[in-house]
């Protein structure tokens, strides 16, 4: 069964809540192997006057292909409020990227694999990192630790800590870095 990444943020309204939701209805989907920790980041892009993003990054298996699981996304992303006909719109109650489907490469009108701008951006590394670190870049041959390391973007990104009672943003295990370094 093919692994993926998922990206996910919010900068709208109760962040955490839509990043909950969005992974529940994920999860009622496909399998998700791990869940990376919760950040705060500085919108990428956008001006500073713009709410910070909560980012995380899911690693899962799925069994649907990539245009399928793609038009999940896409799904739960207005399932929770978000239009993307105005995709520059600087406040997103959801967004749902696929940033790597196993080690394909894809070139497609509305999908392209791996993500093109995912190894210049920290908010997705930093968490993707967490699940993944191992995980080669199929176009570039890199980790994606390396690939972190190596990032130039300068935008800010920490740690947070704020959903209640201890809870996580899924109820699942951390992936080892090694399991997945070679898929």
């Amino acid at each position: 069964m093919p692994v993926a990444l998922i990206g996910l943020g919010s900068n709208m309204g109760h962040r955490e809540q839509f990043l909950c939701d969005a992974v529940a209805a994920l999860a009622g989907q496909l399998e998700i192997v791990a869940c990376s920790s919760l950040y705060e980041s500085q919108p990428w892009g956008l001006p500073e006057t713009v709410p910070p993003f909560l980012n995380a990054v899911l690693l899962v298996h799925t069994d649907r292909g990539p245009e399928a699981l793609w038009a999940l996304c896409m799904e739960i992303e207005r399932a929770l409020g978000r239009r993307r006909a105005r995709s520059l719109d600087p406040l997103r109650p959801i967004d749902l990227d696929l940033l790597l489907y196993g080690q394909l490469i894809l070139r497609a009108e509305h999908l392209c694999l791996p993500h093109p701008l995912m190894h210049r951006r920290r908010f997705v590394l930093v968490p993707a990192a967490d699940v993944a670190a191992t995980y080669r870049h199929p176009l570039l041959g890199k980790s994606v630790q390396q690939l972190l390391w190596e990032c130039t973007d300068e935008s800010w990104i920490r740690p947070y800590a704020q959903l209640s009672d201890g809870e996580q943003l899924c109820r699942c295990p951390r992936a080892s870095s090694s399991k997945f370094g070679r898929e």
